[in-house]
């Protein structure tokens, strides 16, 4: 039977420090690889500069024999900050000129509960790994030990549910065709076969190109590899954070106008990606869910909700996600908490004398029953 040991967080520092300085004074000396092909992955703690920029931390990375960076928040370091400051995407070019990939993200003061921000972000950026404070009772042994393990982990899948499918969404609606290609349950990249959903129709109609800035572009396609963005900061139409500036809300909005769909067919193909190389967009499910919900015209939000009236919505005891995900404000939490079953949602609707209130509370109904948040 395996010995647990108990170490202090002191004891177990100093306990890895001697084993990773035994291991760095074997490379130093000059130790043959294992004939077993195993080696250890290095990385490279971020509070260990203190303060110092991100800018002056990553070149070094690589110098320590690492591969990879641990970014810390305050009062360890700030780099986490910064992380923010910069911008993901200076962030994530900054690591490929140095050749070092993000390899974990440490934020003990969020706790277990309180990281569905840092796993997005992580996702985004290729980071699988986050340390964090955990929580819980202390001094359990036996049956209570193991019930409490079991009620951490049942608090846990909410917060783990931000971790979705990958692959192709492909959506058929009479002769239009738009595949949405989701990365861990966020949208990746969207195409469609709609002539005013391309990007460059996009851009003449918000006024960023011309018509004839848009034919010279389109001229020169077949010198960037059919990519319109490229073509266009080449020919300086549109600086690089411009194009995917644009490109994001292009994306999110054809992600939209996809809730106003009637009818049609959709298909999924699991861990299929698209060939297409694109940028990280930064759009999450969620947010595109709750904002999807509450663009519905008054009159299909009605039609939706029709079969429901005489039903009596309460929410569920274990939701997927918390309510909080759609990015909403304090309603949808607010409503959740409300729904026990006991009256029909035409008697809660009835609660209100102003429309525009009612109106409101019947949309985060109508997203709590679809995202199964509620059940009628």
């Amino acid at each position: 039977m395996p010995h647990e040991t108990r170490l202090s967080r002191r004891d177990f520092t100093r306990g890895i420090a001697g084993t990773l300085a035994g291991v760095w004074a074997g490379r130093a000396l000059g130790d043959t690889p294992s004939p077993t092909g195993f080696s250890l992955n290095y990385i490279l703690g971020s509070p260990m500069y203190g303060y110092a920029a991100l800018e002056e931390i990553v070149p070094e990375v690589r110098k320590t024999g690492a591969a990879s960076i641990d970014i810390w928040p305050k009062v360890h370091g700030n780099q986490r900050e910064q992380l923010d400051e910069m911008g993901e995407e200076r962030f994530a070019a900054l690591l490929r000129t140095h050749d070092v990939s993000l390899g974990c993200i440490t934020q003990y003061k969020l706790g277990p509960f309180g990281l569905q921000d840092e796993m997005r972000l992580a996702r985004r950026l290729g980071c699988r790994l986050i340390v964090t404070g955990g929580k819980g009772p202390k001094g359990l042994a036996g049956s209570e030990l193991k019930a409490a393990v079991a009620a951490f982990l049942e608090q846990m899948k909410p917060h783990l549910a931000v971790a979705e499918e990958t692959g192709l969404l492909t959506l058929h609606v009479a002769d239009s065709v738009k595949d949405i290609y989701l990365v861990d349950g966020d949208p990746h990249y969207v195409t469609s076969n709609l002539a005013e959903e391309l990007f460059g129709q996009y851009l003449m109609q918000v006024g960023a190109l011309s018509q004839g800035e848009l034919s010279m572009a389109l001229a020169m396609l077949p010198h960037f590899e059919g990519k319109l963005g490229n073509a266009l900061v080449a020919l300086k139409l549109l600086r690089p954070v411009q194009v995917l500036r644009h490109l994001t809300h292009q994306v999110r909005q054809k992600l939209l106008n996809a809730f106003q769909y009637e009818a049609g067919v959709y298909l999924f193909f699991k861990d299929r990606q698209s060939d297409q190389e694109s940028a990280p967009l930064g759009l999450e499910a969620f947010e595109i869910i709750g904002a999807g919900v509450q663009a519905l015209s008054e009159e299909m939000l009605i039609k939706r909700l029709q079969s429901s009236m005489s039903k009596r919505p309460r929410s569920v005891s274990t939701p997927p996600v918390p309510p909080e995900v759609f990015r909403l404000g304090s309603q949808p939490r607010e409503i959740f908490d409300r729904l026990d079953g006991r009256r029909t949602l035409l008697e809660l609707l009835q609660q209100y004398d102003d429309a525009e209130q009612r109106q409101s509370f019947a949309r985060i109904v109508y997203l709590l029953l679809q995202t199964q948040l509620a059940v009628a």
